[in-house]
């Protein structure tokens, strides 16, 4: 697979959204050029185990922990993290499946995480989401063109008469590498591959600015993989899309990503560019989460991070990482690390750019916009 280049790149004629149905303002995104297109600011969600019917002596769990981050327009943001991290749930928060109980999230510089299902419609044409399971996803009762039609159609009064919205579905079809012959079938007759192509049109067929991939490649097999990377990769340049990538795989991460964030137990420990990360990560989550990704001919390394994730419904004090980490000190175990731009490396380990962020603010987009929340890389014990 070649390697993504990732540059800013201006929308498509038609594809932001008008100022009429924002109610009011600039278009989504008008002001991207100043600013970020996605802002997510220490935002946080929690959930009581068991569902709505638990109990009172059913635990919270803490999903996100003062999350921040920005997304340009034009550019793939990758989030990457174990299990349990708080990936997804961020992907829920962003797409307004569900509120986050504190923080705050902006969208072309309007605040949307408040707002009512009518006032958040033309953010709902203007995010879309893939997701990991096409089978889940998408409806195995309906046809595609029903399932395209019928995004086309709800956003895009114009396309509800005559047969405007089946032209729109066979034309984002051509897009994604399917024909128009498959509008007249269901989704138990495409492979996994093709399943996969039929969620990206149907997020397509909105003509969003950011789309949110969640996994959407861990189903599939390697070269299917590489071929749904490329597709997302040409519509991200063709279409100027931002894209928030989630993901488990570093090995996808370093072939699409621009930027990534690392998640641990619903914080983001390091953010950096794709390259900085993988070349020289700073964070001991981060180098122990490298350290484990297996390599063909290589054998795997001792643990570095020994032990199991402290439980989401009794976090640790100050940083979640120290009951697993060979640095930790006495500050570690008392004080939450913000995120900073980490001081120049120890000979031999590395180096980051230089950036600023603000205790537990919003990460920096200056020069490279690497961040690091350790306590022992801002003393320069690592």
């Amino acid at each position: 697979m070649g390697g993504l280049t990732v540059s800013p790149a201006g929308m498509g004629e038609g594809d932001s959204v008008s100022s009429s149905q924002a109610a009011g303002g600039n278009s989504i995104g008008g002001g991207q050029a100043a600013g970020p297109l996605l802002e997510v600011s220490g935002v946080v969600k929690s959930f009581r185990s068991g569902g709505e019917f638990a109990g009172r002596g059913a635990a919270t769990v803490r999903a996100l922990n003062g999350v921040s981050l920005r997304v340009f327009a034009g550019e793939v943001f990758c989030v990457v993290g174990e299990s349990g991290c708080g990936k997804s749930t961020l992907a829920q928060v962003v797409a307004g499946l569900c509120r986050p109980d504190a923080g705050e999230v902006r969208f072309g510089g309007e605040r949307i995480d408040h707002l009512s299902e009518k006032r958040r419609r033309p953010f709902r044409r203007a995010i879309q989401m893939v997701f990991q399971n096409p089978d889940a996803s998408l409806n195995p009762r309906m046809t595609v063109e029903q399932t395209l039609t019928e995004v086309a159609r709800f956003h895009f009064p114009a396309l509800r008469a005559g047969a405007k919205a089946r032209e729109r579905a066979a034309e984002v079809l051509a897009l994604t590498g399917l024909s128009a012959d498959a509008l007249g079938r269901f989704p138990h007759q495409f492979s996994g591959g093709q399943r996969q192509r039929l969620s990206i049109a149907r997020a397509l067929i909105a003509r969003p600015q950011f789309v949110i991939a969640d996994e959407p490649v861990a189903a599939l097999d390697v070269s299917v993989q590489a071929q749904i990377l490329n597709l997302l990769g040409d519509l991200r340049r063709e279409q100027g899309l931002a894209f928030l990538f989630i993901s488990h795989d570093l090995s996808v991460v370093r072939e699409f990503g621009g930027r990534v964030a690392v998640m641990y137990l619903g914080r983001v420990c390091e953010e950096a560019s794709c390259a900085e990360l993988f070349a020289a990560p700073r964070h001991p989550y981060t180098r122990a989460l490298l350290a484990a990704a297996p390599a063909v001919g290589k054998a795997l390394p001792p643990l570095r991070s020994p032990g199991e994730p402290p439980s989401p419904t009794d976090l640790p004090g100050g940083c979640y990482f120290h009951p697993r980490c060979r640095y930790a000190e006495e500050r570690c175990r008392g004080v939450v690390p913000g995120l900073f731009p980490p001081p120049t490396p120890p000979i031999g380990d590395g180096g980051g750019e230089e950036g600023s962020s603000g205790m537990g603010g919003t990460i920096s987009s200056m020069g490279s916009g690497r961040t690091v929340a350790c306590h022992a890389v801002a003393e320069g014990r690592i």
